[in-house]
């Protein structure tokens, strides 16, 4: 019946998408990764075929074929990509869609057969299969199909606990192959695993005395440490200067903190994207996310319910155990020992609430040796054990709320705090972008919380009150279709085919950069790029994809026709991007220093194609006019930071002046206004001090007199690939137009980027 309700329950959560699996995936946000995951299954599956061919390697991709090592396969999918060969028939989305829904129905069915280890009541094993399964974080991951597969994880757990509590071989193999399992899903639950294992290993190795609290200590300590392993390390870490420590807010941002500018922080920082974002969600239909729905309610409920009933257990068995005595408790205390190799055959009885008991017979005593239970608070251990079972409870609890919180790409302190230091100071943790690898075991531990819970509320009521529990679970699903079906985009996207990279058509061009450059293009690409640092590329290397969709990626926020106008800039038809690892190869060494060396890195993987590239370059590298072009007694008018203005004025490159929000189209920069009448043809910008703070795009509009504006010229968007990699030998960005009269300018931006400022350093106007 459970996997009945999981799947009905499933396929509301996703409808309409049952109906037109084989040409839609889910809408919203990054639903991109559906597409991507639907080339990866096949990919993955043909990789692991390969592996062991001499001419091919597990880290070649077919698409960039003869080079190597370009995949790292960091969200590999190789298990689910094993899982789903005998549909290889089938068409991708199609086979996509369907291991989608399955992961929620099967992750909630390991949950429930984990939770039965530890409550009594079916129900209560229900809600918590509910709980995690259909939780609100799960929503936002919907389209990362390696973050919603999760049915291993349940599992280890338990064979975990079997390990721990009689080790064998098998028992260890058991495990262990459910770990490797799981990290064929994606490479980086191995860090999971090594923070889990840790506190294990380590109270293991102490050794408790007590046989009470052995296991118990062993788990609790080991989940405790999962949540608190990060936040131990942000304790123990020093603090970076050589680096933004915060990547996504950048050091003015902290300073106006400090200094109690809340104002300018709430309309800048990912508090106000938070808001954004969500708005967006709701305007694509996924109001859900939004909700309190029954998941969440459940979570909190079953929670609060478990805390409040520990408290009363504690307070009422201390008040009734008798002194000196422990019989009594053990024996009219409800424990379930089905399946345990101590409970002796005929050992137990059945009242009429279906709760097994322990007869009265000789074998009490074997219970009376064994007083601790897998997850030993609600089920009355001795005072000892219930005070250090609910500490470590309670301490669980409060890291998951702070993970819960803390965490994920628009939460109110994420961005700011852990998330951002995690990524900037732990190498290998890029995994952790929407750190849901945190929230996975945080979310784990309220679902079992709140089954714990529910078990005793269900005790309390009594078999028959117990039994609505059924019409309220069932009720859950009419909910989900009432709130809002999901939306569809169509799998529009072509799949990637096997290319020869020496057999581009003419006009179409290689990238290929470090990370350190890549490190600079931007606050997003800078998330991207330090995913980069570790010895093997980036899992998403090599997808074949239109140049407007790599920019998009790196940059976000570009409308998809800046690709299109960024390739008819450039001279050329398509873009391969691609990142290779350190040590640097020969001729990119000197790259962080000369933008030029771009171009030798472009001639040498694709012959010929450099010269876009060259007049790219180039534009960031003018030589300036004497001073004697320069318009002298130019004044500054502007709504944004206008005390800021007279720093582009004052000749000191290290002063600057800043938009302080994100760019978006007609925000004007400021007005310039000339003395007198002149004709000019250029404004020259310094952006040095801030370069990923370029005008995404530029439009310069004049005007004489009183006379009607005109617009002189709108540049074209900046490639940031090669803006950045110049950037530590820029000088000025120059904005060209033909020669005009006028009094006065008017610089504004064409494009919205949401997470990327404006600032320049000087401005100076150049006469004719």
């Amino acid at each position: 019946m459970i996997t009945v309700a999981l799947l009905v329950y499933a396929l509301a959560w996703f409808w309409p998408l049952p109906t037109a699996a084989q040409s839609y995936v889910v809408k919203g946000l990054h639903y991109w990764d559906q597409l991507l995951n639907s080339y990866l299954l096949p990919e993955a599956r043909r990789a692991l075929l390969m592996a062991l061919h001499p001419d091919h390697g597990l880290m070649d991709a077919s698409i960039l074929f003869p080079h190597t090592g370009v995949l790292a396969w960091s969200e590999n999918l190789f298990t689910l990509s094993a899982l789903t060969a005998p549909l290889a028939g089938l068409k991708a989305v199609l086979v996509h869609n369907l291991l989608q829904i399955a992961a929620f129905v099967l992750t909630g069915l390991s949950v429930y057969h984990y939770a039965r280890r530890h409550v009594r009541s079916p129900w209560a094993a229900a809600v918590a299969a509910f709980a995690f399964s259909f939780a609100p974080f799960r929503l936002g991951l919907m389209s990362k199909l390696q973050l919603v597969f999760m049915p291993l994880i349940p599992w280890l757990l338990g064979a975990l606990e079997d390990a721990i509590e009689k080790p064998t071989r098998k028992r260890w193999l058991l495990a262990a192959g459910l770990a490797v399992a799981q990290i064929g899903v994606c490479i980086y639950y191995v860090v999971q695993w090594l923070f889990l294992l840790g506190p294990v290993l380590a109270v293991a190795f102490v050794r408790f005395r007590h046989r009470l609290l052995r296991r118990d200590a062993l788990l609790s300590l080991g989940f405790a440490g999962l949540c608190a392993a990060p936040l131990a390390y942000l304790l123990l870490r020093p603090y970076s200067t050589a680096r933004t420590a915060m990547g996504f807010v950048r050091p003015r941002q902290l300073l106006e903190v400090t200094s109690g500018r809340w104002s300018d922080l709430l309309t800048t920082t990912p508090m106000n994207r938070f808001f954004e974002d969500h708005a967006w969600v709701i305007e694509q239909g996924q109001s859900r996310e939004l909700m309190s729905f029954p998941g969440a309610t459940l979570l909190v409920l079953g929670a609060v319910g478990a805390l409040l009933t520990m408290a009363a257990r504690a307070l009422t068995r201390r008040a009734a155990r008798p002194s000196g005595s422990d019989e009594t408790e053990i024996e009219r205390t409800p424990r379930d020992f089905r399946g345990s190799e101590l409970a002796p055959t005929g050992a137990y009885s059945s009242d009429e609430g279906g709760l097994h008991r322990p007869a009265r017979s000789e074998s009490n005593s074997m219970l009376e040796n064994r007083r601790w239970t897998p997850i030993g608070v609600l089920s009355d251990p001795p005072s000892g054990a219930f005070r250090f079972g609910v500490f470590t409870w309670s301490t669980w609890l409060a890291l998951s709320v702070v993970l819960y919180l803390g965490t994920g790409p628009n939460a109110v302190f994420g961005e700011n705090g852990l998330y951002a230091w995690l990524l900037d100071h732990v190498p290998g943790l890029d995994g952790l972008r929407y750190p849901s690898r945190f929230v996975i075991p945080a979310g784990l531990c309220l679902a079992i919380l709140a089954a714990l819970g529910v078990d005793r509320l269900l005790t309390w009521l009594g078999p028959r009150r117990a039994r609505v529990a059924g019409p309220l679970l069932a009720v859950m699903a009419p909910i989900e279709l009432w709130t809002h079906p999901l939306p569809l985009a169509e799998a529009t996207f072509r799949l990637p085919k096997p290319a020869l990279v020496d057999a581009l058509r003419t006009g179409e061009v290689f990238i290929e950069l470090p990370y350190d450059v890549v490190d600079r293009v931007g606050t997003y690409q800078d998330h991207l790029a330090r995913a980069a640092r570790r010895p093997t590329p980036n899992g998403y290397t090599g997808f074949d994809a239109p140049l407007w969709k790599v920019i998009q990626d790196l940059t976000d926020g570009f409308p998809t026709d800046v690709g299109q106008q960024t390739v008819k800039a450039l001279g050329v038809d398509r873009v391969y991007f691609r990142s290779r690892p350190r040590p640097l190869p020969p001729w990119l060494k000197q790259l962080a220093r000369d933008g030029r060396e771009l171009v030798a890195a472009v001639t040498d993987v694709r012959p010929g194609t450099g010269a876009g590239i060259a007049r790219e370059v180039e534009r960031y590298r003018p030589e300036p006019p004497p001073e004697s072009k320069w318009i002298a007694g130019i004044s500054l008018s502007g709504a944004l930071h206008p005390s800021l203005l007279p720093n582009l004025l004052d000749g000191d490159p290290k002063t600057t002046w800043r938009t302080g929000a994100p760019q978006v189209e007609g925000q004007l920069w400021f007005k310039i206004t000339l003395p007198e009448p002149a004709s000019v043809k250029a404004i020259w910008l310094d952006t040095r001090a801030e370069p990923a703070d370029l005008p995404l795009g530029v439009r310069v509009k004049g005007r004489l007199g009183s006379g009607p504006w005109a617009t002189l010229t709108t540049e074209t968007p900046h490639l940031p690939v090669v803006r950045l990699a110049a950037a530590p030998a820029l000088t000025w960005d120059v904005l060209h137009f033909p020669s005009t009269t006028v009094t006065e300018l008017l610089v504004e931006t064409t494009f919205t980027a949401k997470r990327r400022w404006g600032s320049a350093a000087e401005v100076r106007v150049e006469r004719e």
